[in-house]
């Protein structure tokens, strides 16, 4: 495993040239963001790819398909995304995890932003049922092959791609 995590990363001038062009597009279209650093991918050192991935998916997802996100983290290790923090609490997880996430209801396949807090997941859920439009979707992820990053913030957020889930959704409530 490469022991390089998102807090040591220093980026060469080539690369902290591409993370400027990528977030300028990501200011612009946020799928063009995502896809050009999808096509620089190679010349990034995987590190810096991470790191860039990371500020990315932070600040801009909207109107970036799920299969876009997918290509994003897949197949790049788990720990350039996370701070080494981060990443001792994603090993100390169980195999098996519960995650929440809360949306809108014409959210079908849940996108891939899920928290471990069930409460944060149910304000989301709550917030947006006030409108009458909420769903509120629970998981359990396999570890290894549908969580890409753990980020340690205030909604403790796991980036994943559930297979199975379930859901509330705001008629579920009456």
């Amino acid at each position: 495993m490469n022991d390089s995590f998102f807090d040591t990363t220093i980026l060469t001038e080539k690369e902290e040239n591409i993370k400027r062009i990528t977030m300028r597009k990501l200011m612009f279209e946020p799928k063009d963001g995502y896809e050009y650093i999808l096509r620089v991918k190679d010349k990034l050192r995987v590190e810096a790819y991470g790191y860039i991935v990371r500020i990315l998916y932070k600040l801009n997802t909207r109107g970036v398909d799920k299969e876009t996100l997918v290509k994003v983290f897949d197949n790049v290790p788990k720990n350039v995304f996370m701070t080494k923090n981060e990443y001792e609490i994603y090993e100390k997880m169980p195999d098996k995890v519960v995650i929440f996430r809360g949306t809108d209801n014409k959210e079908e396949d849940p996108k891939l932003s899920w928290t471990l807090d069930s409460s944060i997941g149910f304000n989301y859920y709550v917030l947006r049922m006030h409108s009458g439009i909420g769903k509120f979707f629970v998981a359990i992820a396999d570890k290894y092959s549908e969580i890409f990053a753990f980020f340690d913030d205030t909604e403790k957020e796991v980036i994943a791609k559930v297979s199975l889930y379930t859901y509330l959704d705001y008629m579920d409530c009456w």
